[in-house]
């Protein structure tokens, strides 16, 4: 178990992350409870200096989203179908960020 005083890996813990409701971007219930613990102030200078941690966020959210989009298009799969929208919404503008990052537009 992370070391309460340490909270940086308490924020990379695998059990954290994003997740998206609606179409909104949101921490998920384990990040919640470390946004509370730690106070909101806290955890937004870590993440700050920490992107690494929200890179290996939004790649789980791209990996979920091929995953249902996988199962959607091959498996016919109903409830995979159901949820794609949000997830492509997110992946058009994850994809859009990638590509100005990696064009170092950010200026």
């Amino acid at each position: 178990m992370a070391d309460i005083a340490d909270p940086i890996p308490a924020l990379g813990d695998s059990s954290c992350g994003l997740d998206i409701r609606g179409y909104k971007l949101v921490p998920n219930d384990a990040l919640l409870i470390k946004i509370a613990v730690y106070t909101p102030e806290i955890v937004k200078a870590i993440l700050s200096d920490h992107l690494e941690i929200i890179d290996t966020w939004l790649s789980k959210l791209h990996e979920r989203y091929l995953t249902l989009k996988k199962s959607c298009e091959f498996d016919s799969n109903p409830v995979a179908c159901f949820n794609i929208p949000p997830l492509e919404q997110f992946e058009n503008t994850f994809s859009g960020l990638e590509r100005r990052r990696n064009n170092n537009d950010f200026n």
